[in-house]
């Protein structure tokens, strides 16, 4: 006797039903939670701009530019990058490499232990006190810097104690007129260290500190003296601005005026080559 079995198909599944504590739905668990943080951001924002003043500036003039430039507020970190470094490598190079390393954070950090807790991975107080340090004294202690406030505050603290007179400029230990290692062997290189310790502001560092990295001789370019025939040695800057002058300074000393690059000369210079 043959018995009708049921199709083999795909078995339904029957969702169990969760508890109201289980569930965190939109409605009120996190409308209510954005429409209170709303009221309570435009109450602050009342607040503040009943007590504190936020004159607008004049209409934008577009034969003035101010120096430097205000961004609208969502650019700020941009902003503060071009006053410490190169234009290109504050508005490409920094951000593409900041938005690389945050897009890869999530597949290099793959664990999912103490999500959604508070202080409920290995590392959070200290992340937390980093963080803390960080915001409150570090960024406080950059724009204290960036604004020079150590200067002012030695250039003031030997007259408010009344060991100057106020008619004396107490010098700052980076002013040109200062010069801690004068006669000492290598002292460029200590100078160089001793302004970067203390710099004035940030801007400095780009405005106010020579340094340098000592490169060892080389070998110039020779042209031949169109009068004596004779060889010299020129470095690569001063041939190409001895173009535009008419003639070249060669690094014995002589200035002459070069003859064709292929026409033979009679001999080479010897101080060029001493």
């Amino acid at each position: 006797m043959a018995v009708a079995t049921p199709a083999a198909g795909p078995r339904e599944t029957v969702r169990q039903k969760r508890e109201r504590d289980q569930e965190l739905l939109v409605w009120p668990d996190l409308v209510f939670v954005e429409f209170i943080c709303a009221v309570l951001f435009t109450v602050t924002f009342v607040v503040l701009s009943t007590f504190v003043n936020a004159p607008l500036l004049n209409r934008a003039n577009a034969n003035i530019t101010p120096n430097p430039s205000k961004a609208p507020w969502y650019l700020m970190n941009l902003q503060e990058l071009l006053l410490h470094m190169d234009k290109g490598l504050a508005g490409i190079i920094v951000p593409t490499v900041a938005l690389m390393a945050l897009a890869a954070i999530p597949y290099i950090d793959r664990a999912h232990d103490g999500q959604g807790g508070w202080f409920a991975t290995a590392n959070s107080i200290r992340i937390t006190a980093f963080s803390f340090v960080f915001a409150s004294f570090w960024l406080t202690f950059s724009l204290l810097w960036d604004d020079g406030a150590h200067v002012r505050i030695f250039q003031q603290v030997p007259q408010t104690l009344g060991f100057k007179k106020e008619s004396e400029q107490v010098r700052w230990l980076t002013d040109p007129s200062r010069q801690p290692f004068d006669g000492w062997p290598g002292e460029s290189f200590f100078q160089a260290i001793w302004d970067f310790v203390f710099l004035r502001t940030r801007i400095a560092l780009r405005d106010e500190w020579q340094w340098g990295i000592p490169v060892p001789w080389q070998p110039g370019i020779e042209l031949v003296d169109a009068l004596t025939k004779v060889a010299h040695q020129v470095s690569v800057e001063e041939l190409s601005s001895g173009r535009q002058r008419g003639n070249h300074q060669a690094r014995c000393g002589v200035r002459f005026l070069a003859a064709s690059m292929v026409e033979p000369g009679r001999g080479r210079c010897p101080g060029c080559v001493s």
